[in-house]
């Protein structure tokens, strides 16, 4: 029950779900929800399926040739999901997804999930089998230091008036590209 919980609880992040998609008013039905949808690599088939603490319902939409269509959307398959889901709840009453034992809720820092530090820009509270909390403190967010004159890197001859210190992500090299096309702001090298 507790790793189900935690499958849960992923499931109904709205979110991660907003994140993930942009928009998640197809995937909200005005009550707790466990939703993901899907598609094939070539978008010939949709789907969504999620439940609540009562129900589960899905939604399909395919294709029998995907050369002589244009990709089928998600969103297809999250409106007629929500619909059908919504109108199968109307007469049963409001319900939570129930908390089992052996479930701890820990603030952390996101994105890293590591314990928050005085440099963690966001905490979140995420839900772990007890005895599963993180241990380790943050380290993808650092302190650098930085010439507020030159925006370049403080050197031992930077006077003390013109230090500031600003908070970076710590990112491997290899996620140097992704930071700069996502607009992740990077520390100065010079």
């Amino acid at each position: 029950s507790q790793l189900s919980f935690l499958i849960t609880d992923v499931l109904s992040d709205v979110y991660a779900r907003s994140s993930a998609s942009g928009s998640t008013e197809y995937l909200e039905i005005g009550r707790p929800v466990a939703v993901k949808n899907s598609q094939t690599s070539n978008a010939s088939d949709v789907w969504t399926v999620g439940y609540t603490p009562d129900l589960v319902t899905a939604a399909w939409i395919g294709r029998n040739n995907s050369e002589l269509n244009a990709p089928l959307s998600p969103v297809l398959t999250s409106s007629l999901w929500r619909a059908i889901t919504q109108n199968a709840h109307n007469d049963l009453a409001y319900t939570s997804f129930k908390e089992p034992e052996n479930i701890s809720v820990v603030e952390v820092c996101d994105p890293s999930g590591g314990i928050p530090t005085q440099y963690c820009p966001a905490v979140v509270k995420e839900v772990f089998l007890a005895g599963q909390e993180p241990r380790n403190y943050d380290t993808l967010h650092k302190p650098v230091q930085i010439n507020a004159q030159t925006a370049k890197l403080a050197t031992i001859f930077t006077p003390d008036e013109h230090i500031v210190e600003e908070v970076y992500m710590n990112l491997p090299a290899n996620a140097l590209d992704w930071a700069i096309a996502t607009g992740v702001k990077i520390p100065p090298e010079d």
